[in-house]
């Protein structure tokens, strides 16, 4: 099967996280990404094919358009600031297709064991610590961009490859002919899906008079980067426009799914679990919860909302899609084929459907929120755009074990799910979960 462009661009989003859940020094992060892309050793020792040779042949059954992608900057991982090592931070990398004359600038999300990810680039939200944008001086109207986000932005750009060319040098020493037959698209998830159009932004303000034929942007699950005025800068600058495709049919699109509680925030948490509007009708865009679980989850949109008052979130262009519920998972569906190596131990991947949670079997506890929560943000994306989830490195132990302990925990919740009686929630009792209280309205 070969992939569209878009396909081919969501893959390489994802790709950009190729280094996460290693501990490492910033060479040594940078090489692990470099080996994961390219091919080389993995962080258990063992000898990695590589998502380019993998993907850029049809051995595999997906190919990515064109089938001739190459790195030609970085990539770069960075560990966090004045620790010399640590989970990464950031990381980014830019790829390209001479066949599609598309240079794709990849930007990683948050490694979800980095705490520095968690409080500096995801949680720093308040309105008391957004920046001004745009960030070279002048001012846009009152444009700004989260504390989060400028911490992000921050690190990508003063990130220099192993020639000792930030991302900014390295563009524009592209030549006029070159840029004038391409298109340059930014894409990264969650976290890169909110540094992806930021940066974008930053280097391009004026796509159109770039020198580029096209400047894209490509986001997926990205939380809110800015207030109203960066947003109405963003979407001015990069308004939507075909990508050809009748699922997924923009560019300069956030794409979020339904039940993913990342892009919702910052303005827009309290839809996650609207409030009741009478008697016991806890209802989430997971299904419904149970008293308990329903409190604990009030309380903490209660803290979001106080601390990010006053900030104005407001969303960039966007596209909100209902995925099928469920999630990936090891599969014998599709024997591998013989010869080269294999990314898929023992096969493909297949989908497991999950019931909606209802008033008979309402969501109790954390153990069942967690791969919920996982399952929107990740396997679902995959899933609306008609993919099979990118392999992921082997990596060492500990790490090994972490994954291993979270595959435990979607196993016993649809082992419950099988066994329970369940109340299928109607399209217009999730919908209403998207209509609790918006500033967007």
């Amino acid at each position: 099967m070969t992939l569209d462009l878009v396909q081919s661009v969501v893959y390489m989003a994802f790709a950009a996280d190729g280094a996460s859940g290693i501990v490492d020094s910033q060479a040594g992060l940078t090489t692990y990404l470099r080996n994961y892309l390219n091919g080389g050793t993995a962080p258990d020792g063992s000898d990695y094919h590589g998502f380019l040779p993998w993907f850029n042949s049809a051995q595999i059954g997906y190919q990515l358009i064109g089938g001739d992608w190459e790195i030609l900057w970085g990539p770069v991982a960075i560990p966090q600031p004045h620790v010399s090592q640590s989970y990464s931070a950031n990381a980014m990398y830019v790829a390209f297709s001479p066949s599609q004359r598309v240079y794709v600038v990849g930007v990683a999300g948050t490694d979800f064991d980095s705490l520095y990810d968690w409080f500096y680039e995801d949680g720093n939200v308040a309105a008391s610590d957004m920046v001004d944008w745009p960030l070279n001086g002048g001012s846009f109207n009152g444009a700004k961009i989260s504390g989060a986000t400028f911490t992000g932005i921050t690190n990508l750009l003063g990130m220099t490859d192993s020639s000792g060319a930030s991302l900014a040098t390295f563009l524009e020493a592209i030549s006029a002919t070159d840029k004038s037959a391409s298109t340059l698209i930014f894409t990264g998830h969650s976290l890169g899906g909110a540094l992806a159009p930021t940066l974008a932004l930053n280097l391009y303000p004026d796509p159109a008079g770039s020198g580029w034929q096209k400047v894209n942007v490509l986001a997926l699950a990205g939380p809110t980067p800015g207030n109203k005025a960066f947003a109405t800068l963003f979407n001015t600058a990069y308004p939507q426009i075909s990508s050809g495709g009748a699922t997924y049919p923009y560019w300069n699109t956030n794409y979020q799914n339904f039940a993913d509680i990342v892009p919702r925030a910052w303005n827009r948490i309290q839809s996650v679990a609207p409030l009741p509007s009478n008697g016991w009708s806890y209802y989430s865009i997971w299904g419904k919860l149970g008293l308990a679980l329903n409190f604990e989850i009030q309380e903490l949109i209660k803290g979001v909302n106080i601390l990010v008052a006053g900030a104005d979130y407001w969303r960039i262009n966007h596209l909100v899609f209902g995925a099928d519920w469920g999630c990936f998972d090891p599969g014998a569906a599709i024997v591998p084929p013989s010869g080269g190596d294999w990314p898929y131990p023992p096969a493909w991947p297949t989908w497991v459907n999950w019931p909606r949670y209802g008033i008979t079997n309402p969501l109790t506890s954390r153990d069942q929120l967690e791969p919920l929560i996982e399952a929107a943000h990740i396997d679902q994306y995959y899933r609306y755009f008609g993919l099979m989830p990118i392999p992921h490195f082997p990596l060492g132990t500990q790490q090994e074990a972490r994954r291993t302990a979270a595959a435990a925990k979607k196993n016993l919740l649809r082992a419950a799910a099988r066994l329970s009686t369940v109340e299928p929630a109607s399209d217009e009792r999730i919908k209403s979960a998207d209509e609790a209280p918006d500033e967007e309205g």
